[in-house]
């Protein structure tokens, strides 16, 4: 399925405190975490910058996993429809939510 994320690779950025995600081109997200007891409302953490981490390995983690899924779908799934259990049935319910579907 074509999907409509931008391409990596991200990566995490220096500039300020590893929690900003970007391309060389694009900014893709700021991960910081909202604390409404700090003055300016932002806490810079070791976690903001583990989640930043995360989120820019997005684009390798989809399609690492769109790649086993691929190699590991079976014909005749052996999940019961309510619980979907199988790694390729959940892999495939994780790239549809990553596409937002």
């Amino acid at each position: 399925m074509e999907t409509k994320f931008t391409p990596g690779p991200w990566e995490t950025s220096k500039r300020i405190d590893d929690r900003m995600v970007s391309t060389s081109e694009l900014e893709i997200a700021d991960v910081s975490m909202v604390d409404p007891c700090e003055k300016r409302g932002f806490k810079f953490s070791e976690q903001s910058k583990a989640n930043a981490q995360l989120v820019a390995a997005a684009p390798d983690l989809y399609a690492a996993l769109e790649r086993m899924a691929r190699l590991h779908r079976h014909d005749g799934c052996l999940c019961q429809p309510i619980n979907r259990t199988c790694a390729p049935c959940q892999a495939d319910e994780a790239l549809a939510k990553a596409r937002g579907e």
